[in-house]
């Protein structure tokens, strides 16, 4: 049973120096331990603080700003308002450069709520 994203998880763009993404939930109707869980709205073009500072037009390498694209792994049954929670693993795509090669990963400490 994969582990329920919520705010408090670390999610971090693949650079050699990873940035952070600000998460923040939109969704208080279901929380755990006091954390509200993560929807894809959530994470879907949230700002990344992205240390990565090698900027280079020839390759197209630059930091990350924001996030692309969400393809996550979401619950089949777990919903907020209509909507799937997500679930660990997170996957996804940032505007960092190389294009299509920066992607997201994400970290979660609390093990109370899982879903398939």
């Amino acid at each position: 049973m994969a582990k329920v994203l919520t705010a408090k998880a670390s999610v971090r763009c693949s650079h050699l120096a990873p940035g952070l993404v600000g998460v923040s939930s939109a969704s208080r109707r279901l929380t755990v331990a006091g954390s509200s869980v993560l929807l894809v709205a959530d994470v879907q073009g949230a700002s990344v603080t992205c240390p990565a500072t090698n900027t280079d037009p020839n390759t197209s390498t630059k930091p990350c700003t924001s996030v692309a694209a969400v393809a996550a792994t979401v619950a089949t049954k777990l919903t907020v308002g209509g909507s799937p929670v997500l679930l660990d693993p997170l996957k996804g795509l940032t505007d960092g450069g190389p294009t299509g090669t920066v992607t997201l990963s994400a970290s979660e400490s609390q093990t109370r709520l899982g879903a398939t």
